[in-house]
């Protein structure tokens, strides 16, 4: 099965950092394995970016721990800031001087000719130990050119202390909630808790098409020769069912762009009884909420799903030293090194048999574990839509269409049709697709 390159257009927030110093290794003497040899002393040029100065410091600590075990192998460390990595990458690549390892969230068609096949060296069900729908990104036909590091998931948050104050219980994780259900418990608590809110919901096309992945449509097919699946009337259905949820339960004003109402600030505050965004604000939400929170259960119209990003470790070719390189990320994206990455850097592992990970927060925990499961019964399209690099094309559409069709600037019908067109021209200006 062919896969496109997943990418955290939607999740992931470009990082200033300036490089960082190499960290050095003991040295010493390897047993000789099979070609391409590991030479006795091996500096792997390491390429990555980051979140947070937190997510360096982890790096170095795992640096480290892989050098005490594999004496003679160090590793030079550059951070570069996210907007500028894809062009510095492809320019090292195109230069012929190409990382050993490099971090990445996008497979561009530039870089994969050069990137090594980790089938070839581990087999090609090596890629199964991981998350189905980001693990797929990481497939080109027969080949696997990425491995999995971390993932981010789309999820609802609740206010559980709203929740006990109106005495309304919330469904376990494996029973969930339909949309109807949710809808109406939340409404109960903000009335009987006193809470302005019932819902809150990021204003952006990343949160919105969780909401499209949950009523059992999505934009792009799963496998080539790749097509547009939406259908017109559907989708106008699916826009018309948002906006009168955004209408009664949501800020008003929150969608059309005429309310100043931050839906984070809103839920932290207790403002609201949930929220609906992702993994990467569980780290806000330890720090900023004063009252007891949960992840999930989300809710579905038809269909369970979550939306996946995350980032990948590739190497390539190219590279001075291909096999220790090889050896170090297949060590990193194993369970024991992903669970300490993960705690790290308050990251989902991508690698399912990481485990539960203790985040040193109860509640965080709890999040970011029902997350994970939350992607695990995600149907693959939460993860090939935006793979898929027609999908450039369509986000700012989705945007636009959507606050257009809350302002009535337009029709649920025209936003539909706009958002159609605008993935229909992306598969043409996408050569590959």
């Amino acid at each position: 099965m062919t896969m496109r390159s997943l990418s955290r257009r939607e999740f992931l927030l470009g990082a200033g950092a300036t490089a960082a110093g190499g960290v050095l290794a003991a040295c010493g003497t390897t047993s000789t394995p099979t070609t391409p040899t590991t030479p006795t002393k091996t500096t792997l040029n390491v390429l990555w970016y980051v979140n947070s100065d937190q997510e360096t410091v982890v790096m170095k600590s795992l640096f480290n721990e892989y050098a005490k075990s594999h004496p003679g192998v160090s590793f030079n460390l550059q951070v570069v800031p996210y907007d500028n990595y894809n062009s510095k990458l492809a320019q090292l690549v195109a230069g012929g001087t190409p990382p050993d390892v490099a971090k990445t969230t996008a497979l561009r068609p530039e870089i994969q000719p050069f990137l090594v096949d980790f089938a070839q060296y581990y087999g090609k069900d090596w890629i199964n130990q991981f998350v189905k729908i980001f693990a797929a990104g990481g497939e080109l036909a027969n080949k696997v050119i990425a491995a999995p590091l971390d993932v981010t998931a789309t999820g609802i948050f609740l206010n559980k202390t709203a929740f006990d104050k109106a005495g309304v219980q919330i469904p376990s994780e494996n029973k969930g909630w339909t949309y109807t259900e949710f809808l109406g418990a939340i409404k109960e608590v903000a009335d009987k808790a006193q809470i302005r809110f019932p819902l809150v919901w990021d204003v952006t096309a990343g949160r919105w098409i969780t909401y499209l992945y949950q009523n059992g449509q999505h934009v792009f097919s799963e496998n080539p020769p790749y097509r547009v699946t939406l259908n017109q009337a559907q989708l106008a259905q699916v826009i018309q069912s948002f906006l009168s949820m955004a209408n009664n339960y949501m800020p008003k004003g929150l969608w059309t762009g005429s309310s100043s109402d931050n839906p984070e600030q809103l839920f932290l505050s207790g403002q609201a009884v949930a929220w609906m965004s992702g993994s990467w604000n569980v780290e806000s939400l330890v720090t900023g909420a004063n009252f007891e929170w949960q992840a999930g259960p989300t809710p579905y119209v038809t269909t369970r799903s979550s939306v996946v990003g995350g980032d990948y470790l590739i190497s390539f070719k190219t590279a001075h030293a291909v096999k220790p390189a090889i050896d170090f990320i297949k060590w990193l994206t194993a369970p024991q090194a992903q669970a300490k990455y993960a705690k790290g850097t308050m990251y989902i592992p991508a690698n399912l048999h990481a485990g539960k990970v203790n985040y040193g927060n109860a509640m965080a925990s709890q999040a970011m574990n029902v997350l994970q499961s939350e992607l695990k019964v995600s149907p693959l399209y939460a993860g090939t839509d935006s793979g898929n690099l027609a999908m450039q094309y369509v986000w700012d559409t989705i945007y636009s269409s959507i606050t257009q069709a809350a302002s009535g600037s337009i029709t649920p019908d025209q936003a539909a049709a706009d958002i159609i067109q605008a993935a229909q021209t992306g598969l043409a200006k996408t050569p590959h697709s």
